[in-house]
């Protein structure tokens, strides 16, 4: 018991034992905990990144925009739609064909045979620009004059005014024009005569002799023929009545013997 007893004595007061001495210990202990402190350090100043952070990490950075982009240029203006072509004014009318008014005769004496409307002598003025009057009176010529004096047109609705145009101081009467005489009723068909005998001493003509087929309910036909008399001739027994113009006057068969061959007739003039 007493040795145990001074081994631990001895150990207490420093002379050898676990750690060879107190502040042997002591210092080594302080070593060991330096080094694990900085390694921890070290340990925790080292980033961690995830694996997206990394790639980006990694990755070269994106080139920064140039601080002054060049100017975009600038589109021309869109064209301003077409304006729509103006309205052509609207095309004048055609001329009205010449009214009736515009067919006139000036007849400075005596009167009118045809009187002008009330209407034509207004567009008589109408068309020269001048004053138009209306009168009512047998004190001055009937229908439509001018008064020279004053440029005037006047229009005397009493028709059965006396007073002619040389009486009345300056005027000229405006007169429509007459209408042309119908044409003469032609002249009368010359009348036929049935001749038989050796020749006609007047011929009928075609146009005759066409007219006198027409006129007997005959047929007409033109031939040149030989067994035939030159001119009109015609055949009323056939089964057809036949009207016949022969334009060959070389012919030398007579009317007596187309009677007895063909019992035709000569149509003769008169």
């Amino acid at each position: 018991m007493a040795k145990e007893y001074k081994k631990v004595e001895q150990r207490k007061r420093g002379g050898g034992g676990w750690c060879g001495g107190e502040s042997v210990c002591t210092m080594a202990t302080m070593g060991f905990c330096l080094h694990v402190i900085i390694a921890i350090v070290v340990f925790l100043s080292i980033p961690f990144f995830s694996p997206t952070e990394a790639s980006k990490a990694t990755s070269p950075p994106p080139p920064s925009a140039s601080p002054n982009p060049p100017p975009v240029p600038k589109s021309p203006p869109p064209h301003p739609p077409p304006s729509a072509s103006p309205t052509p004014p609207p095309n004048p009318p055609p001329p009205s064909p010449s009214s009736p008014s515009a067919q006139h005769i000036e007849v400075p004496d005596g009167g009118c045979d045809v009187f002008l409307t009330e209407e034509e002598c207004r567009a008589l003025a109408d068309a020269e620009g001048v004053s138009f009057g209306l009168l009512d009176g047998t004190y001055a010529a009937p229908g439509c004059y001018k008064q020279t004096l004053n440029n005037i047109y006047f229009y005397n609705i009493d028709l059965t005014s006396t007073i002619t145009c040389a009486a009345s101081e300056h005027a000229t009467c405006m007169c429509g024009i007459p209408s042309p005489s119908p044409p003469p009723p032609p002249s009368p068909i010359q009348p036929f005569n049935f001749q038989v005998s050796s020749t006609c001493a007047t011929h009928m003509t075609e146009r005759e002799c066409s007219l006198f087929a027409g006129n007997n309910g005959a047929q007409f036909m033109t031939q040149v023929v030989d067994n035939a008399p030159y001119g009109c001739t015609w055949l009323p027994n056939s089964v057809t009545k036949l009207a016949i113009w022969n334009t060959k006057m070389e012919s030398t068969v007579t009317c007596d013997t187309y009677k007895s061959s063909l019992n035709g007739e000569c149509v003769c003039g008169i």
